[in-house]
């Protein structure tokens, strides 16, 4: 009998063991993020309303800074316009049930709750589906 219950105690301890190890490889999607976002991005358009949005070329000098630490600046050109911090977080938007990685910065330039995606070599700095007139900041990486 007490030959049984360690075996049974030696099995429940091995699925405890996978049970935890499958719960702790959860995938941090903000930090492979965080990861691919840090550096150097400048401003090329916004896509939304008013919808005439022209592309502005490369040099144009509207940049802003992605630290991995979470530093974040606003430039125009070499002159630092704002120094500040950011945070990135994955939950659902407004409607749907796919995860997305939000942005919060304490630069007041930036709307609550947007998120960002990097598609093509491209950041897309976008608001959530929710906004009425919402739209879509693009940056190509510098």
């Amino acid at each position: 009998m007490l030959l049984l219950v360690s075996t049974c105690m030696k099995q429940l301890s091995i699925i405890v063991l996978i049970a935890f190890i499958f719960i702790s490889c959860k995938k941090d999607n903000a930090a492979l993020v965080r990861k691919e976002l840090a550096g150097e991005w400048e401003y090329v358009t916004i896509s939304g309303y008013p919808f005439s949005n022209p592309v502005l070329p490369p040099g144009n000098g509207i940049i802003i800074v992605f630290g991995e630490n979470g530093n974040f600046e606003r430039r125009n050109h070499d002159t630092l316009v704002f120094k500040g911090n950011y945070r990135l977080h994955e939950r659902k938007d407004c409607s749907g049930d796919e995860k997305k990685t939000f942005l919060d910065t304490n630069d007041s330039m930036f709307v609550k709750d947007d998120y960002v995606n990097i598609r093509d070599g491209r950041l897309h700095i976008s608001t959530p589906n929710c906004y009425q007139d919402g739209g879509t900041a693009i940056y190509r990486r510098l």
